[in-house]
């Protein structure tokens, strides 16, 4: 299970945020990325939020600690945190 905690960590530094999405793939970065390093360094912290956005089935088979399953599609105000200065980090392992 920490081979596939790895990969996902992993796919958090390779994709930029967002980059789960059709809507991303093409033009500039609009976003910033994190290293592995970064985002362990973030986990469990204080107003840090991770969420995964690969599918459900592979959410349930394996994420990063403390992350919660959230469709890019499925975006809205209620599932993020309240704390509008909270850090947000969303990844996936899109091969985009």
């Amino acid at each position: 299970m920490l081979e596939r905690h790895q990969t996902l960590l992993l796919a958090a530094v390779l994709l930029p945020l967002g980059a789960c999405h059709e809507a991303f793939a093409e033009g500039p970065e609009p976003f910033g990325k994190l290293s592995v390093e970064e985002v362990s360094q973030s986990m469990g912290k204080p107003g840090v939020a991770i969420f995964d956005d690969n599918s459900e089935d592979t959410f349930k088979e394996g994420h990063i600690p403390g992350a919660k399953w959230l469709a890019v599609s499925e975006v809205e105000a209620a599932r993020l945190p309240q704390d509008k200065a909270a850090k947000l980090i969303f990844y996936c392992a899109n091969p985009h």
